[in-house]
């Protein structure tokens, strides 16, 4: 399942336009609510609400964090640049089914993750 479930976030990390640009695509959500099993067993990652892409003509406000807090990476905890990295570090916590740092508080997972790099 974690094996299928990286290689679409791989497929939306290389997606292109229609020229061939790449679109960097970043879902920035990869959680295990959003990770589904098909009735025909198929695994789909779901829910690109608030995926970014470069050329998307509207931004995140700046110091605003979107995703869930126990998944994501320690730079989009502090409102940092992401890229496809942080995505294959969610779908690590996710693959889990728990947070990385159990028993803690948002704000203390958040504050100890942006102070680790």
């Amino acid at each position: 399942m974690l094996s299928e479930a990286a290689t679409g976030l791989h497929y939306a990390h290389e997606f292109t336009d229609a020229k061939g640009n790449p679109m960097n695509v970043v879902h920035r959500d990869v959680s295990p609510s959003n990770i589904f099993i098909t009735y025909t067993g198929q695994v789909k990652v779901l829910d690109f609400g608030i995926a970014r892409a470069e050329s998307r003509v509207t931004n995140t406000s700046a110091g605003i964090v979107k995703g869930k807090y126990q998944y994501m990476s320690p730079e989009q905890a502090r409102s940092g640049q992401v890229d496809r990295r942080a995505d294959i570090y969610s779908l690590g916590s996710a693959s889990t089914r728990r947070a990385p740092t159990p028993g803690r508080s948002r704000a203390t997972t958040t504050w100890r993750s942006s102070t680790r790099c």
